[in-house]
């Protein structure tokens, strides 16, 4: 009497390489739809600002470097504190999915093996029931919404700081008149580092902490505390190079422009430090 080998019900590798698109597919919406879309909105709708302001911005700055300045910065502080915004809700929403749907890889490539009954295993408790905690787990708060407040006054203080920037940079250019070189290029990032750099992150803590989360001034004095020396450590691993080459590259018209636009990341990173911290 010929022996029947009990047949394997699960897929083979040939099944499950035809099925991996759809989970490389599935795993590719699940992480752009992490992003809400008014965050979206409002960055396809800076990016249109940005173009038309780089075309225009050598006409607006020949009518004037204030005004020009101004428009920079609203546009790119605005597109900074979008993405710092972006970044945090997709964080929290990739986690919250994570935690409760199988968008992982190898979590969504088990779904298709089939099991048998046996192999499921439901744990009851020593009263039998399960606890509300267990529930819980599985139905958290969804990610928040986009902060207005938080988004204005990250763009207003891109509009202060475009006056400061102006008077500062030409200070920078008429302390030092003399042809860009190694050493007056130092002379003028340290300047712009040692004395510009840390008072302006004290202040952008202090106007973050009152003004956008409208805490009081023991609230500054512990947020000073906890992040300002770190950041601004960070402030000098990044804007001593940039600035060097700044001053020795780009022509005066275009020094504010440039250091906004690396300032773009900058400033998303400072926005989430005054947000987190």
């Amino acid at each position: 009497m010929p022996i029947s080998l009990p047949t394997d019900e699960r897929p083979s590798a040939s099944r499950t390489s035809l099925q991996l698109p759809g989970a490389l597919r599935k795993l590719f919406t699940a992480r752009v739809r992490n992003v809400p879309v008014p965050n979206l909105l409002i960055l396809v709708l800076f990016a249109y600002f940005l173009a038309k302001l780089t075309t225009r911005y050598h006409q607006l700055y020949t009518k004037s470097s204030l005004v020009a300045t101004m428009a920079t910065n609203i546009v790119l502080y605005g597109i900074a504190d979008t993405l710092a915004q972006s970044i945090t809700a997709y964080c929290q929403q990739a986690s919250f999915q994570e935690r409760n749907l199988p968008y992982n890889i190898a979590t969504y490539l088990e779904t298709l093996v089939p099991r048998r009954p046996e192999d499921y295993f439901v744990d009851y408790g020593e009263d039998g029931e399960i606890s509300v905690q267990q529930i819980g787990e599985t139905t958290e708060a969804a990610p928040p919404t986009f902060q207005v407040r938080r988004f204005a006054g990250f763009v207003f203080w891109g509009f202060l700081m475009s006056f400061v920037q102006v008077v500062w940079y030409s200070f920078l250019n008429a302390m030092y008149k003399d042809v860009p070189t190694f050493v007056s290029v130092l002379e003028r990032v340290l300047t712009d580092q040692l004395c510009f750099s840390p008072v302006s992150l004290a202040c952008f803590f202090t106007y973050g902490t009152l003004v956008i989360e409208q805490g009081s001034a023991d609230d500054v004095r512990e947020k000073l505390y906890r992040v300002y020396l770190s950041t601004l450590a960070c402030n000098f691993c990044l804007w001593f190079p940039v600035q060097f080459v700044n001053f020795l590259v780009m022509p005066k018209s275009f020094q504010v422009p440039f250091s906004s636009g690396i300032g773009v990341l900058w400033n998303c990173f400072l926005s989430l430090r005054n947000a987190t911290s």
